[in-house]
């Protein structure tokens, strides 16, 4: 934006900067939300098969006799 103070004035070039930074905090939060809900989805993956393999071992266990 430094680069155009002819171009533009200064109420427009401040204008434009102010809704560029409003723009990359928006991108910004945007991302770190979808990596919050990638890594939520992915230990909800983690505990699906450590269940999976509980119940397993519990079946496992009272077919033998064990429990």
């Amino acid at each position: 934006m430094d680069e155009f103070p002819r171009t533009l004035g200064d109420t427009q070039r401040k204008a434009i900067k102010v809704s560029l930074d409003n723009y990359v905090e928006s991108v910004l939060a945007h991302n770190n939300a979808v990596v919050e809900y990638n890594a939520a989805v992915q230990q909800l993956q983690e505990a699906r098969k450590n269940q999976k393999y509980c119940t397993d071992q519990m079946s496992s266990a009272a077919n033998i006799g064990l429990i």
